[in-house]
């Protein structure tokens, strides 16, 4: 299985209790709406309070993410924030729902789409997710919450259609479809994430088309004949001895051997768990060197294709890189034990 279809297997793992969750609450919700012979209204009072939380939500995780993945400039944060929010939540509360309903055959289905219809909700809430997601990164709890309300939205998006009564057929029906577009949702985000990643991604898959890649023999890290990137962690300018907590990277770029140019430096991310390692990922890292990583660490960066060197701590970053390039760093015993 390749990174991108593992990275895409991982997430829907994680997003199928949210989504199942959502879908369950949503069919209950449906049930005590026809028992309570609640009018149309209610349906729509309740997609166009879901749906722009929704866009709120989103526009918080996709520009964390961005922010995380080293995406910089104002005005960059802002199209991909928007783009990654409105564009992905119109498609899975309003595009695909209507699909739903065209093929139930619902006597009232219609396309809202609420950065047009309700434009000065939505937008507005779009722009405080964007600079909220800019200077906060954080995205565990937000991520799980838009799913729900993703799901949700939809499910309402469609009960406006079914009219005065909700049929038997059209409520399995809308339960159904619901969870399965998320699948669809999931690859959409997956791909538009890709894409904001820039030339990153790119060089990556260059790389694994030429072979590249770090390569050991008898212990010892030899670099391959092609480009790599070596990240190091680095503290008070030397290498850190713990992974999660240094405070900056230095990545430096290999070309058969020889280095090209000035290392770049870049800020860690905030410490969470998984973070580091699909960053440094996403910035084209081929080899981590570094003093100590745990053990859920360096599982995650063996199934990201990372080679790892522990045991490297309190040395020059320029020497473990002419080590490196010589042939003879070896990785020694791990500092860090949990």
């Amino acid at each position: 299985m390749t990174g991108s279809s593992r990275g895409l297997a991982q997430e829907m793992a994680r997003h199928v209790p949210f989504t199942a969750a959502g879908t369950g609450t949503g069919i209950v919700l449906i049930v005590l709406m026809e028992a309570s012979r609640l009018p149309r209204a209610a349906s729509e009072c309740a997609f166009w309070t879901l749906h722009p939380l929704h866009v709120l939500l989103s526009a918080l995780v996709t520009t964390a993410m961005y922010r995380r993945h080293g995406g910089s400039g104002f005005t960059k944060v802002l199209v991909v924030g928007y783009l990654g929010s409105v564009g992905i939540a119109t498609l899975s509360d309003s595009l695909i729902p209507f699909a739903g309903e065209w093929l139930l055959h619902m006597p009232r289905r219609g396309l809202h789409l609420g950065f047009i219809e309700r434009w000065w909700l939505v937008n507005p809430l779009a722009i405080a997710g964007i600079l909220i997601g800019r200077t906060w990164p954080h995205t565990r709890l937000s991520h799980a919450g838009h799913v729900l309300l993703s799901t949700w939205a939809s499910l309402f998006h469609i009960t406006m259609a079914m009219g005065i009564r909700y049929r038997g057929r059209w409520c399995r029906g809308s339960g159904c479809f619901c969870f399965l577009r998320s699948g669809c949702v999931l690859h959409e985000r997956h791909c538009f994430s890709a894409a904001a990643g820039g030339s990153a991604g790119a060089d990556r898959a260059v790389r694994r088309m030429r072979g590249a890649g770090p390569r050991e023999c008898g212990g010892r890290i030899r670099p391959p004949g092609d480009v790599m990137k070596i990240g190091i962690s680095v503290e008070n300018g030397s290498v850190s001895g713990h992974f999660g907590h240094c405070p900056t990277f230095a990545v430096y770029e290999l070309n058969d051997g020889a280095e090209v140019g000035a290392p770049t430096i870049h800020q860690a991310p905030p410490h969470e768990r998984g973070v580091l390692p699909r960053w440094l990922r996403d910035l084209g890292v081929d080899v981590i060197v570094t003093g100590g990583m745990g053990r859920h660490a360096l599982a995650l960066c063996g199934e990201l294709g990372m080679q790892v060197i522990l045991g490297v701590a309190e040395e020059s970053p320029a020497d473990v890189v002419e080590r490196f390039r010589a042939g003879v760093l070896t990785s020694g015993a791990n500092t860090c034990d949990h």
